[in-house]
């Protein structure tokens, strides 16, 4: 396993391609699906992860991926995300295209952005705990932290405290205010939140390594055979 592993993080070195920070599937339960360089295949336990890879949950599955440096997400059933920039020194670009996705993020440097894209809008994060959702439109629910929600118009909304804010097609910030959490929020939040325990101090935070200790690291699963 170990070798197997090794082999799927040189072979896009020996590909000729840009070598990405370290992302991994750390849990899975359901069925999950990652494509990579057009090929879709259901994921594994342990699987690393490229920049420019999609990764897909079916109904009553979920998905928990680290990011060196970020922090974890975890992904709800029935969505879809894209690792959209992982190639960056300085920057990490992740889309939801589908569905919800729970963020436990690492306090993040100043010099290094951290964006999380959905169809309406941009959250731009710095070290917090938020919920995002793109359905019917673009949702940013915050926990703790802070997050600033910007739209296609460059239009901005800093959310500091508890709150959340829903954003449809054609709408635009400017206005907008900062809502209560709703019930629905709070509820998919807990459900991603107790999905396993939280380990941040997992992640790795070492820039451009990546050695045997992280390949090692305790890793769960519960994945259904296609």
């Amino acid at each position: 396993m170990k070798r197997r592993l090794l082999l799927l993080v040189l072979l896009p070195v020996l590909c000729g391609q840009t070598p990405s920070r370290l992302s991994r599937i750390t849990f899975a339960r359901g069925e999950i699906f990652v494509t990579h360089a057009g090929e879709t295949k259901p994921a594994e336990s342990g699987q690393i992860l490229y920049h420019d890879d999609m990764i897909r949950t079916g109904k009553d599955s979920y998905a928990e991926v680290m990011v060196q440096n970020v922090g974890v997400f975890r992904l709800a059933e029935n969505s879809e995300l894209k690792l959209e920039e992982l190639q960056s020194k300085d920057k990490t670009i992740i889309r939801l295209d589908k569905g919800k996705a729970g963020f436990f993020l690492l306090k993040i440097p100043s010099k290094e952005q951290v964006q999380v894209r959905l169809p309406t809008a941009v959250a731009g994060v710095r070290g917090t705990n938020f919920l995002v959702s793109a359905e019917k439109g673009s949702k940013v629910a915050l926990f703790g932290g802070a997050v600033q929600m910007e739209d296609t118009a460059k239009k901005s909304v800093v959310i500091d405290k508890p709150g959340e804010i829903t954003l449809k097609a054609g709408e635009s910030l400017a206005n907008k205010k900062v809502e209560k959490l709703s019930a629905e929020s709070i509820a998919d939040m807990k459900k991603l939140e107790e999905m396993l325990p939280l380990n941040l101090q997992s992640v790795p935070q070492d820039p451009g390594r990546m050695n045997q200790t992280d390949l090692d690291a305790p890793q769960g699963s519960d994945l259904k055979k296609p």
